[in-house]
């Protein structure tokens, strides 16, 4: 997927937004979804959202059906779809992802050989290749849509791959190719194979390399984002509601139904109605945006999803409350789709190795629950002791940090889950060039975070002999963790009063947290950048772990884009490490609220290579501070490594 250099290209048409009602917003999706030849063999003229007459009321029964018959079209195709574009995106970016290891390892070894033959130092290096970077990103042409995809960038829900970051790099001055450090002679290993180049030649190189990765990165989340978190997932709940309505329509009036049970589903679709749209215009929010006017990245987005699931399940369930009268009157009643099942098939899907492995009795579940909360309440009471303690910072922040490991090892065998720790065989060589043992590089860790198991998962990811062996680390490293603020505000609560399930209350544990094991909290209603830095200024002492996802998925197949805003904060000298926690989600689902379904499994921690923030971040320059592209990168590094790219059947 190379990029082209083309004339400086002017600013993209401005999109037509639909962000009206649900009606309207339904229409917008039928109509793009015909241009893209999703309604094949349908006339035109029944491709209309069906809606209420002028006079207010509800929609007629025939209006009902056709809305199911529209829903249920687009319901079955875009399983397939979504299959045939992931894998085209998945193509791209597997055939980039060696190359673009390679390029980091032939960056390290120009920088060397530059410094060591007295050029420059790394900053004169590093900036050189940052104009060289800037100079082809204002050149590069953006690819153009793949047929039937054109509808997409028109909604707004899609964009071109580096779309943002050239249009970025063409407000820049243009960098001058006099300097004579360009002409110097160097080699480079490509393939196996030595060559004599230029500076400019083999940093054009490794610019190449970068920008064919992170156009292949941005063109798979991208994908990922519209094929299966919208409209996959969008889909199946929508047909639901949908379906749902028609059987309320149907049963009206019917002597033996309750209105009572009548009425509340209705309150329910129309609820469900309303989540729809809102999910509808969170995917149309601008991305390179600092901040989402209202659902898309993080912890709303996700609440909003939960919120959509939760509602889903409580319409089924009222729709086999009626289920006698359904069997009388053969009616289809809806059922929770494939996706919330676990029933499906494709591509992209949870690994069957990894996961659930088996399932606690009710009793069983509540014993390792009490051992836990047991477990949880010792170790708040050894962080208050160690805040008492007159020692100084370097050992209570080792002792702090065993005394997590310690908690994590119980919390595991508690619940009897297996983690697995794989390192990605292209780590040991970047690590090596890198000399990343020695200690002197800025590391953030960057897991996906499907499960509330993540953080005991982390903490033996971390300590396990793999990982340790691949760093270079003589023995455990504390690290540093950004977490939010009330993160474990979940406890026994009488009144006013709380207690968390580390014995203490929830500002207090959050100050322990600071205090004792120099981590760094946030308030997710405040702004990220304060924290963010405190955290980047630590990073010259102990490697950092970031979730930038910011809060658990709502469903097992859901990764949504990561905060940009985070990458933006990072130090060009950053040295990126994601991890995939493969089978995590289905040992602790987030959801139905208050769920408490633990399950013993296996989870598979996958560590990816390490990635330059040198040749991956952009410039930090103002028009390319938001690292879109960057976090995209990351998004597809986690969803190649996290779900099973070959097709399940």
């Amino acid at each position: 997927m190379a990029v082209e250099e083309i004339p400086v290209q002017g600013p993209p048409p401005q999109v037509v937004r639909p962000l009206g009602s649900y009606d309207e917003a339904a229409q917008a999706i039928i109509e793009a979804l015909s241009r893209a030849r999703c309604f094949q063999g349908w006339d035109p003229t029944e491709l209309v959202w069906p809606v209420a007459g002028t006079t207010g009321g509800e929609v007629d029964l025939a209006g009902l059906e056709r809305r199911l018959e529209l829903v249920s079209a687009i319901d079955r195709g875009m399983p397939a779809l979504r299959n045939r574009r992931l894998k085209e995106a998945y193509g791209h970016f597997s055939q980039a992802e060696a190359a673009y290891h390679e390029g980091t390892r032939i960056y390290l070894r120009l920088k060397k050989r530059f410094v060591d033959l007295g050029l420059g130092d790394e900053e004169g290096f590093l900036h050189l290749y940052q104009s060289l970077l800037v100079d082809t990103l204002a050149k590069v042409k953006p690819s153009a849509p793949a047929p039937g995809e054109g509808v997409l960038h028109d909604l707004g829900l899609a964009r071109p791959p580096l779309e943002h970051a050239h249009r970025a790099a063409q407000a820049l001055p243009t960098t001058a190719l006099d300097d004579p450090r360009w002409s110097e002679c160097f080699t480079i290993v490509s393939g196996g194979i030595e060559t004599e180049v230029s500076l400019l030649e083999g940093l054009s190189e490794v610019v190449q390399r970068t920008l064919d990765q992170l156009a292949a990165g941005d063109l798979l989340a991208t994908h990922y984002n519209v094929y299966s978190n919208f409209a996959w997932f969008g889909g199946s709940v929508w047909k639901v509601i949908v379906e749902a309505d028609l059987l309320r329509r149907r049963l009206a009036g019917s002597n033996d139904v309750a209105e009572a049970i009548l009425a509340a589903l209705a309150t329910d679709i129309r609820l469900g109605e309303e989540m729809l749209l809102k999910f509808f215009r969170a995917h149309l929010e601008e991305p390179a945006q600092i901040r989402p006017v209202a659902f898309w990245y993080g912890q709303p987005y996700s609440y909003l999803t939960r919120d959509l699931i939760d509602t889903v399940v409580r319409v089924v369930d009222r729709c086999e409350q009626l289920a006698g009268k359904v069997a009388r009157s053969r009616l289809s009643s809806p059922k929770l789709p494939p996706l919330l099942t676990g029933q499906t098939e494709g591509c992209f899907l949870e690994y069957p190795d990894s996961g659930r492995q088996g399932t606690l009795s009710g009793w069983q579940r509540r014993v390792s629950m009490a051992r836990w909360l047991l477990s949880s309440w010792k170790i708040g009471g050894l962080k208050k002791s160690l805040a008492r303690a007159k020692i100084g910072r370097s050992a209570r922040l080792e002792l702090a940090w065993r005394q997590w490991l310690d908690w994590a090892d119980t919390t595991l065998r508690h619940f009897r889950i297996e983690v697995k720790t794989r390192i990605d065989p292209a780590f040991f060589g970047i690590a090596q060039d890198l000399d990343l043992a020695s200690g002197k590089h800025k590391v953030v860790f960057l897991p996906t975070h499907q499960s509330l198991l993540d953080h005991p998962v982390m903490y033996r990811v971390l300590s396990s002999l793999e990982l340790r062996e691949a760093m270079g680390w003589a023995g455990v490293q504390p690290c540093v963790m950004l977490a939010r603020t009330n993160l474990a505000r979940a406890g026994v609560k009488f009144g006013p009063w709380s207690m968390t399930m580390f014995g203490a209350p929830s500002q207090a544990f959050d100050r322990l947290l600071e205090e004792v094991d120099g981590y760094v909290t946030r308030d997710l209603a405040s702004e990220a950048g304060s924290p963010l830095k405190r955290v980047v200024a630590m990073l010259a002492e102990r490697p950092a772990v970031i979730y930038p996802m910011a809060t658990t998925a709502a469903f097992g197949t859901q990764l949504f884009p990561l905060q940009h805003l985070l990458f933006a904060g990072l130090p060009q000298d950053v040295i990126i490490i994601p991890i995939a926690l493969r089978g995590i989600h289905s040992l602790w689902p987030k959801i139905p609220k208050g769920n408490l379904n633990l399950n013993p499994g296996v989870v598979e921690a996958v560590v990816s290579p390490p990635m330059l923030g040198e040749t991956t971040l952009m410039p930090k320059r103002r028009s390319l501070r938001f690292q879109l592209e960057t976090a995209s990168l990351v998004q597809a590094v986690h969803i190649t490594n996290l779900l099973n790219p070959e097709v399940r059947v």
